[in-house]
């Protein structure tokens, strides 16, 4: 159900025999999977249909279901595979140049106007050209978002409380424009307008009894995740096993504890998840250090 059939389209700038070869693959596919003949005409008629949407040839796509079926259906269930022998790869060397739909045969070109012949261990190898998604977005994600530091908000106020009158956190939130790693004293500033009905975010849990602190991360609000935080502390159960842990030691409860926003902007999760970690080493949580525990 899931499947809405965008073959690729006719005019794509993808080599013309990948483009021509569609409906025989596509056709291979459909004489394998059914085993009653009219089931499988069905499907060719549904197939025909479909790539002449996709600007498709009609006279390409009967020329390639009618070369499937010269074949016998256990023929192209039960066909072994090619065999490399010798490992015939190694013998090969290739020459890997740019592809443009509009290339003309390079290796026929250089045969006939020149007086040396292209080798046969020599393979003319097209790669994908520039397109705008490769000049303008990286191929791949950094190693690590740990040092990467989100983007600060224009003239910010720092961390307030939302104000909402249902909202359970405000009576818990730390309303200033900066934080202090109560290990290392260091203060930090907090360039960024957020409050209780703030999303992707990293936070930082304070006991004000014994000064301990932990550092967590949440794609939700923050009111969502600190009432799963005191929903946990109450029962004593749950994944918050070491915030859990602390606010139920003798003397503690969960009137000991407040919390503050110290970043957001994430561009992705990685990178929530990389800052997270990043903060708990830069300001020595305690209660996230199981050696405390």
């Amino acid at each position: 159900p899931s499947n809405t059939f965008q073959y690729l389209q006719y005019t794509s700038s993808h080599p013309r025999y990948v483009i021509n070869n569609i409906p025989l693959s596509l056709s291979n596919r459909i004489v394998r999977l059914c085993s009653s003949p009219s089931t499988m005409w069905r499907e060719f008629y549904n197939l025909f249909n479909r790539l002449l949407a996709r600007g498709h040839r009609a006279s390409n796509i009967l020329q390639k279901i009618l070369q499937i079926q010269q074949f016998n259906r256990k023929e192209l269930i039960y066909r072994p595979k090619k065999q490399n022998e010798n490992n015939d790869s190694k013998k090969y060397k290739n020459i890997v140049i740019p592809y443009h739909s509009q290339l003309p045969n390079i290796k026929k070109i250089i045969n006939n106007n020149y007086s040396i012949d292209v080798p046969d261990t020599y393979r003319l190898v097209y790669k994908c050209s520039s397109n705008l998604a490769s000049l303008l977005m990286r191929s791949r994600y950094p190693s690590s978002f740990f040092n990467v530091v989100p983007v600060h908000h224009i003239n910010p106020m720092g961390c307030v409380k939302c104000n909402h009158p249902q909202c359970g956190t405000c009576k818990y939130l730390v309303i200033k424009n900066y934080f202090v790693s109560t290990v290392t004293n260091q203060i930090y500033n907090i360039p960024y307008n957020v409050n209780c009905g703030s999303t992707n975010l990293s936070y930082l849990i304070t006991c004000n009894l014994c000064n301990m602190q932990y550092g967590g991360t949440t794609s939700q609000k923050l009111r969502d995740r600190f009432r799963q935080h005191r929903s946990s502390i109450r029962k004593n159960s749950g994944n918050d096993t070491r915030c859990i842990e602390h606010f139920n030691r003798p003397g503690h409860s969960l009137e000991n504890h407040r919390v503050i926003i110290i970043e957001t902007n994430y561009t992705n999760e990685q990178h929530r998840l990389d800052r997270e970690q990043y903060w708990i080493k830069t300001l020595k949580t305690q209660i996230n250090d199981s050696n405390n525990h």
